[in-house]
């Protein structure tokens, strides 16, 4: 790919403070360079810890058969996670569509964290394309997640030298919990199958409440509860996992991360009371039949191992069962998938003449006629007519609801057949958060001696947060350097945030008006910008990337 060539990429925004508010321009200061593309197809991760800790330190590895079609935003292939968010970006030459659809591997990995692999399937419907990827801390319990390390003394050969039995308690208000049993004499092997010596083994359990909706983020196989892939005894099939119970296990000696064990390990799962059985529509009880199934981030794929009967003790429901190898494990069901993506269309008057809003879309099962278990959702910036697809979806009714950018609530579908593939049109209540006037940003960019401006300009993501606030939300995607929202309050100052690839520009204490507009370059008399801390450097700046840009 060729570099500096092309178009105009965005690196910094916004205005910075220490202007007279008055005369506060948002498109202040900036810094112009080249790039040679302007991308047609983008996924934008936003990589978050379940513990709120940053990981710009984590590794990246994109692979799958079309991992040499994507690059980052500087046109390379170095992936690295910045401010939170990972670029991924299709090379400009390649046409994408649901009939010739990209398919990728992105594996995350980083320090006290469950690795991530997240398959990414790009068709081409959503030019820009947002998801959020959460990495679970096994370090840190939380109210929706228990976590326990502890250290077993091994004797002099390496193996347990009497039955070992590690529990670990539910989640603040949850039933569910998990318990694993170590024979004695059992030798601990690693991913080659060696056996590890040693005599202090770490032993990890984490035990997610499977009713919350935040266990749809850190579901191994990174598409929420919907897989597009489940190994089954008959072969591979794409469904939806509906877990009654989960718990992952982990093991390391002397080091070295066990995968295997020579004896099956006997693992009990505690199950949630309220836990919906897919085959029968009623609440789970003892002697129902669950199936159990594992992933492993060394074979990222979920795989049906056994079924097991649940059974009924003082007051609590368990699945019993044994496996020679340490993994996550999920008592539940499956549900087969459609054959064709789900078409939703949404429509909203007050999101008419370019407005835009960031709308979630949340896709729930349905149990006993109300929303269950939240499967997947997508956030996009949406406008009067957006139009979105969700795959994989089960055969079964589903509830799709949608809410605006402070989590309002805005509309709930019942879709009692996701599998037909008839258009789906959602309209959108107004919004309560949504009734300032409408605001614009529109920034352009003219080469000194060019009388037309530059016309080309990035894609990239806008947050935003009333000034010293805490927590940015997403304000929107500005489009060839245009935005539109009713949002922002003309006249309050806001602190702004701009992600472009792998980088990302904080602004703060800015104030806006209904109408934004500025062009950077060199007439300052027709008002033109080149920001005020450095603008004979940023006029250098700018004649440099034009004349390398041939303007």
């Amino acid at each position: 790919m060729k570099e500096n060539r092309i178009g105009f990429i965005l690196l910094v925004f916004l205005a910075v403070a220490g202007m007279i508010v008055a005369c506060t321009n948002p498109f202040k200061d900036l810094e112009i360079s080249v790039s040679s593309n302007v991308f047609k197809n983008v996924v934008n991760l936003e990589v978050n810890s379940s513990a709120g800790t940053s990981l710009d330190n984590a590794t990246v590895v994109v692979s799958g058969p079309d991992a040499g079609k994507i690059y980052n935003a500087e046109g390379k292939k170095i992936f690295k996670i910045t401010g939170g968010f990972l670029f991924l970006a299709v090379d400009p030459n390649i046409i994408v569509s649901e009939q010739a659809p990209l398919n990728i591997s992105v594996a995350i990995t980083a320090a006290n964290h469950l690795g991530a692999q997240i398959p990414v399937k790009i068709t081409g419907s959503e030019k820009i394309a947002m998801r959020k990827v959460v990495l679970l801390n096994t370090t840190a319990t939380s109210s929706e997640m228990a976590v326990k390390n502890t250290s077993v003394a091994l004797a002099a050969n390496g193996t347990p030298a009497s039955d070992i039995t590690v529990n670990i308690p539910p989640p603040a208000g949850s039933a569910e919990s998990a318990t694993i049993l170590i024979p004695a004499g059992t030798q601990f092997r690693d991913a080659n199958n060696n056996v590890v010596s040693g005599t202090d083994l770490k032993v990890s359990l984490v035990v997610p409440k499977t009713g919350s909706e935040s266990l749809a983020e850190i579901f191994p196989g990174g598409t929420g509860l919907t897989q597009p892939a489940i190994q089954m005894a008959n072969g591979t099939t794409s469904g939806t996992l509906l877990p009654g119970g989960m718990s992952e296990v982990s093991f390391t000696l002397n080091g070295t991360a066990i995968t295997n064990f020579s004896k099956p390990v006997d693992l009990g799962i505690s199950l949630d009371p309220d836990f919906v059985h897919p085959g029968t529509g009623q609440k789970v009880k003892g002697g129902d039949k669950l199936s159990v199934f594992s992933f492993s981030s060394n074979n990222p794929i979920w795989k049906h191992e056994q079924d097991a009967t649940v059974q009924s003790s003082g007051g609590k429901l368990t699945v019993n069962f044994s496996s020679t190898h340490a993994t996550w494990f999920m008592a539940g069901g499956v549900v087969e998938s459609c054959d064709n993506s789900l078409k939703i269309k949404l429509t909203a008057d007050w999101l008419k003449n370019g407005v835009t809003h960031p709308v979630t879309v949340k896709v729930y099962s349905k149990a006993n006629d109300a929303a269950d278990k939240l499967l997947m959702q997508k956030n996009v910036t949406a406008t009067d007519g957006s139009e979105l697809s969700f795959d994989d979806l089960p055969k079964a009714a589903v509830i799709i609801k949608t809410f605006d950018a402070d989590g309002n609530g805005l509309s709930e579908t019942v879709v009692a057949d996701p599998c037909n593939a008839t258009l789906q049109t959602i309209s959108l209540a107004a919004s309560p958060v949504a009734g300032n006037p409408k605001t614009t940003m529109q920034l352009y960019v003219r080469c000194p001696n060019q009388a037309q401006r530059v016309n080309i300009l990035p894609t990239f993501y806008l947050y935003y947060k009333i000034h010293g606030q805490a927590g940015y939300k997403l304000l929107g995607i500005v489009t060839n350097g245009y935005i539109s929202t009713t949002l922002l309050d003309p006249g309050k100052k806001y602190d702004f945030r701009a992600v472009w690839g792998s980088t990302v520009k904080d602004v703060n204490d800015v104030a806006v008006k209904v109408d934004n507009t500025a062009t950077v370059g060199d007439n300052a008399a027709g008002g033109e910008i080149l920001g005020t801390r450095a603008g004979a450097t940023n006029l250098e700046l700018l004649k440099e990337k034009c004349k390398e840009a041939g303007l």
